[in-house]
């Protein structure tokens, strides 16, 4: 069988099944960061109003109003469609790959056994996140036995031009989902919850004034375990003084944080774990 060129430096086409945030996120990531050229790159869209925005700005891109078209043309193909959507779309493609076309999976949910029931190509399983717009963030792989060394270090590289990338074993991807994709808006609600319960103790302090205090603190507590390389415990230790106000607030988050935490992540596994099922068993009916 033929293989991929997995020169970077070669190009290769990129097809695009879906477009929604995170499609658009990615081609936007694969644009400005890893410099792949628009005219490597075939999106679909049924709707296909929702491609004319980065057309714009990059008219060299393709559009096709078929999932057909594009798994035809393309030498790796990401399907960034719903869950729910994602098996008529694979039953739509199987025909059109090619048979050294590598299949990347953005579906929340769908397990590479089940993928595997449909398609015989090398198979990849990934989350992005958000944050990856800022060249920053984590990009979660795991693949199935197909893929070769060399593939996983292709992606990981074109990948790592604008994310951390973890491969891992799919046992632990739905854990290592909420850490990566989910922890933002976690982030995003406690931080709000926080600045909200500052304003009501707040006498002359203005709303964005509490806003701009906690971003940026928040963001050079980054900086200080990232630079510094320490633990969330040694930074803990390094602020908290015995006896001081700081310890007294950790004392209370000590006590109730922790039971909210688990029960946070047991919602969220659970969840998780449902839509796994469901979509799952879809695709044993096949």
């Amino acid at each position: 069988m033929k293989e991929l060129n997995l020169n970077p430096k070669i190009a290769n086409t990129f097809g695009f099944i879906g477009f929604g945030n995170m499609a658009r996120m990615l081609i936007f990531c694969l644009l400005e960061y890893a410099h792949i050229s628009p005219a490597n790159i075939i999106v679909c869209r049924k709707n296909q109003d929702r491609t004319v925005e980065i057309k714009k700005e990059f008219p060299e891109i393709k559009s096709e109003r078929d999932a057909f078209s594009v798994a035809k043309q393309s030498d790796i193909v990401f399907l960034c469609t719903k869950p729910k959507d994602i098996k008529e779309v694979v039953l739509s493609i199987k025909g059109a790959l090619k048979p050294e076309a590598i299949v990347v999976s953005l579906a929340a949910g769908v397990n590479l056994d089940s993928l595997e029931l449909l398609l015989d190509n090398k198979i990849f399983k990934y989350m992005p996140s958000i944050t990856s717009k800022t060249k920053k963030g984590v990009s979660l792989l795991c693949f199935n036995d197909k893929v070769k060394e060399n593939d996983v270090h292709y992606l990981s590289l074109l990948l790592s031009n604008f994310s951390l990338v973890k491969c891992l074993q799919e046992s632990d991807w739905n854990l290592a989902m909420i850490l990566s994709s989910c922890l933002p808006g976690f982030i995003a609600n406690i931080f709000d919850q926080l600045k909200t319960t500052a304003k009501s103790y707040a006498k002359d302090l203005k709303e964005e004034e509490i806003n701009e205090i906690i971003l940026n603190t928040l963001l050079a507590s980054a900086h200080l375990l990232t630079d510094n390389k320490l633990s969330f415990l040694e930074l803990q230790e390094i602020v908290a003084t015995k006896g001081g106000i700081t310890a007294e607030g950790i004392q209370v988050l000590n006590v109730g944080l922790p039971l909210l935490l688990k029960e946070v992540f047991q919602q969220a596994l659970a969840k998780t774990t449902a839509i796994e099922t469901a979509i799952n068993d879809d695709f044993k009916l096949y």
